[in-house]
């Protein structure tokens, strides 16, 4: 079971562990010559130094302990550290390892996973730009075809109506293709159409009594 450690009193608490209690043992990490305030501390080497154990001492009065409680790796010559300690020492230690190890392949995973998913969303993306464009260009060749049959075709028999109406051929039917105004022109043209067929029949046939009347005399 693991404990972590804090002081209450800097930013620092805010940032980085400053220490964790893992079966009876306290754990501190690094520290750095610098105040509650995360402000540095001192000029010379002996005042950095003091600072970074005072900050010791403040993470060890937080978890009870002080600076005598300290495990010494080597002492007098001679000395031997209880195996009880080391035990616990290298067991949690092992266990700090693992964790650590479980950490970083979490990461590994979560950032691979990450990255899989950065890729179907672009994946997808592009797939919707693509349904997109093709929609798009569909509807463009749809209101292309919509605008030639609206507007070019029925100006082009307009046309057609004019030139033969010029060269004498009345015998030609007008069409309407829109209700607009160049379907209101179509009109127009077949009105005009058919008033000159009136005036030619009415010519043709005074000239052909004109004719007979030449010939009774």
């Amino acid at each position: 079971m693991k404990q972590q450690i804090t002081t209450g009193d800097t930013k620092s608490a805010h940032i980085l562990s400053q220490g964790i209690i893992s079966n009876g043992l306290i754990f501190v990490s690094g520290q750095v010559h610098c105040d509650a305030g995360l402000q540095l501390v001192g000029d010379t080497t002996t005042e950095k130094v003091t600072q970074c154990m005072k900050n010791i001492e403040a993470i060890l009065k937080a978890a009870d302990a002080t600076l005598d409680n300290i495990v010494k790796a080597a002492g007098n010559k001679g000395a031997a550290i209880p195996k009880e300690t080391l035990d616990a020492y290298e067991g949690a230690a092992t266990r700090l390892t693992e964790s650590a190890e479980d950490g970083e392949v979490a990461g590994h995973e979560s950032s691979q996973t990450s990255q899989e998913q950065i890729e179907a969303t672009s994946k997808r993306s592009v797939e919707l730009v693509t349904g997109v464009s093709l929609i798009g260009l569909l509807l463009a060749l749809t209101m292309s075809v919509t605008l030639s049959r609206a507007i070019l075709i029925p100006v082009e028999h307009l046309k057609q109506v004019a030139e033969n109406v010029s060269m004498g051929n009345l015998d030609i039917t007008v069409h309407r293709y829109s209700e607009d105004e160049i379907g209101d022109l179509a009109d127009s043209f077949s009105r005009m159409v058919t008033a000159v067929k009136f005036f030619r029949s009415e010519v043709e046939t005074v000239q052909a009594e004109a004719g007979s009347g030449r010939g009774g005399r």
